[in-house]
């Protein structure tokens, strides 16, 4: 529905795990509905993600699979932003009082992980790679046994606001370490 022609992103790994980045920021640019309705929750065209946080996991231990794990920082809104005149949507995660598009009470636990690579060698850029399934959720949907992970939103504008529904993200996202080579670890 809505659709980005570009991203730019900024984090920090954390001094305490290995396996963790903070103060992670997102801004989608060249953001639009229907090809031509611009969506925006800052400058035209751009909708910035609330700050967010993230952990490294399995996928799929046995192929040495890792994922990145972002969730917010603080509560359970990734962002809400308006589609010039037409709507506007919440991207989070649903509560007992609101509803959700997932079971309660966990709802679709407010993540969403992407498949991450190179892994076992030293680089300076990693890939992540977003995808989804038939009914718009994020695959993988979870860690290797661990609890759901997917994004919920829904969609309101004057007079209407729709159930909490699935969320999901598709895309390929190029990270570039500033301090040089580090080694994600599988």
């Amino acid at each position: 529905m809505v659709e980005c022609s570009g991203e730019l992103n900024t984090g920090e790994l954390s001094a305490t795990n290995v396996k963790e980045v903070k103060k992670v920021l997102v801004t989608f640019v060249g953001c639009s509905a229907f090809s031509t309705v611009p969506c925006q929750n800052a400058s035209p065209g751009e909708i910035k993600l609330a700050q967010l946080k993230g952990k490294l996991g399995y996928i799929n231990k046995a192929t040495k699979e890792v994922g990145l794990l972002l969730e917010p920082a603080i509560g359970s809104l990734f962002t809400q932003f308006a589609c010039v005149g037409i709507f506007s949507v919440v991207v989070g995660k649903g509560t007992a009082g609101q509803g959700c598009a997932y079971p309660l009470p966990k709802c679709g636990g407010h993540g969403i992980i992407a498949s991450i690579t190179p892994v076992n060698q030293m680089a300076s850029s990693f890939t992540q790679q977003y995808a989804i399934n038939a009914l718009d959720e994020n695959v993988p949907d979870k860690f290797e046994g661990g609890p759901l992970k997917l994004l919920e939103s829904y969609i309101f504008n004057v007079g209407h606001t729709s159930k909490w529904s699935q969320a999901g993200l598709t895309g390929t996202i190029f990270d570039t370490h500033p301090g040089g080579p580090i080694e994600i670890k599988a």
